[in-house]
C-alpha cells in the first residue's frame, strides 16, 4: 500500500509503498506475479547477471528482507538479469506496455488468505454454471427418452415389480447375450410379429429359443405380461414350454425350449419339407393340432387366430 495516499494521487513517488503486514521469515515463501508494471526505483535493488528466474527466486528467499524479484528487461530470456528489492518499494507503477517484465512480489500469510478465497470464488463462479448446464442437459435427455418410450408403448417400469408380477424364472441379459452369441445373425432362426427369434445354449448345456421384442414392435410390456402369464400355465406335450423371461431396460425377451425339428409352419408351407410328409404323417399332425387347440379352449377362454 502507498505510504502517502496524497502523494500517490499526485504521482509523487518519493514516499514509496509499504506493506500492510510485515514479512515473517521463513514462512513467507510465496510470491505473486505482477505484469504490466514498471519496476521500482533502480537505486533500491541488487542485480545479478546470467541467472534464471528460478535461481533469482531462490536468491531472494535467502534473505528475509527481500521484498520482490524480477528478471529485469530480459524479454523472456530465462538466463538474463536478476533484480532483488529490499524493504519498501519506490516508484512502482502500472504500465500496460511493460508486459514483458516479470515482477514477483513476496506475500505474507495475511496476503495469501484473501487471494486463496478469491481464487475459490472465481472457481465456484466458473464451475457452478457448467454444472447446472450439465444437469439441465441430463434432465432434457431423460424427458426425451421417456417420451420416446411412451410413444412406442413401452413405459419404463422397475424390473423388480415386473418380475414379481410374472412369477416365472428370469434370465440375466448377459446370460442370454452369451447364449445367442450376442444375438448374431447366424443364431437367428425366424421372425414374427413379436420380433426376431434366436437359438442359443446356456451354461447347463440346454438349448433355448429366444423371442426378442423388436423396438419397432407395437407390442409392449402389458402384452408381454399377458403372454408370459398365459403360457406359463400351459402344460401340454403339443405346446412349446416357456422356460422364463428376460427384462433389461427396454429389452423384453421370452425364453422357450428349443425345437430342433423347427416350427410346424415349415412342414405346412415349405415346399421341400412338405414333400417329406406322407399323408399318414399329415393326418397325425392334424390330430395333434386339434388336441392342442382343444386343450387351450377347455383350459382358457381365449380366441386363437393363428
Amino acid at each position: 500500500m502507498p505510504k502517502s495516499p496524497v502523494g500517490n494521487d499526485m504521482f509523487i513517488s518519493s514516499d514509496g509503498c509499504t506493506r500492510k503486514h510485515p514479512l515473517n521469515c521463513p514462512k513467507n515463501k510465496r510470491f505473486i506475479k505482477i505484469t504490466g508494471t514498471r519496476i521500482p526505483d533502480v537505486l533500491q535493488f541488487n542485480m545479478f547477471s546470467n541467472m534464471s528466474i528460478a535461481e533469482c527466486q531462490k536468491e531472494c528467499l535467502k534473505n528475509c528482507s527481500c521484498t520482490a524479484y524480477s528478471n529485469g528487461d530480459s524479454r523472456g530470456d530465462d538466463n538474463g538479469k536478476c533484480l532483488l528489492w529490499y524493504e519498501d518499494l519506490l516508484d512502482l507503477r502500472r504500465y500496460p506496455t511493460y508486459d514483458h517484465l516479470s515482477f514477483h512480489l513476496r506475500l505474507t500469510a495475511e496476503d495469501i488468505a484473501p487471494l486463496s478465497h478469491s481464487k475459490r470464488k472465481r472457481l465456484m463462479m466458473a464451475t457452478i454454471p457448467v454444472s447446472l448446464t450439465f444437469l439441465m442437459l441430463i434432465g432434457v435427455l431423460y424427458v426425451l427418452w421417456r417420451k420416446q418410450m411412451y410413444r412406442r408403448g413401452k413405459k419404463p417400469e422397475p424390473k423388480s415389480s415386473t418380475v414379481r408380477e410374472l412369477e416365472v424364472p428370469t434370465f440375466e441379459m448377459n446370460t442370454i447375450a452369451k447364449a445367442t452369441n450376442q444375438f448374431s445373425d447366424s443364431n437367428k432362426i425366424g421372425e414374427g410379429g413379436f420380433g426376431p427369434v434366436y437359438k442359443g445354449q446356456i451354461s447347463t448345456g440346454q438349448k433355448i429359443a429366444v423371442k426378442r421384442l423388436s423396438l419397432d414392435s407395437k407390442q409392449g410390456l402389458n402384452e408381454l405380461k399377458n403372454e408370459v402369464i398365459l403360457i406359463s400355465k400351459l402344460q401340454h406335450r403339443n405346446l412349446v414350454r416357456l422356460l422364463g423371461c428376460c427384462i433389461h431396460g427396454v429389452e423384453r425377451m421370452l425364453i422357450y425350449e428349443y425345437m430342433p425339428n423347427k416350427s410346424l409352419n415349415n412342414y405346412i408351407y415349405d415346399c421341400a419339407m412338405r414333400k417329406m410328409q406322407t399323408w399318414i404323417r399329415r393326418f397325425e399332425n392334424i390330430i395333434e393340432i386339434a388336441r392342442g387347440l382343444l386343450y387351450l379352449h377347455l383350459r382358457f377362454k381365449i380366441a386363437n387366430s393363428s
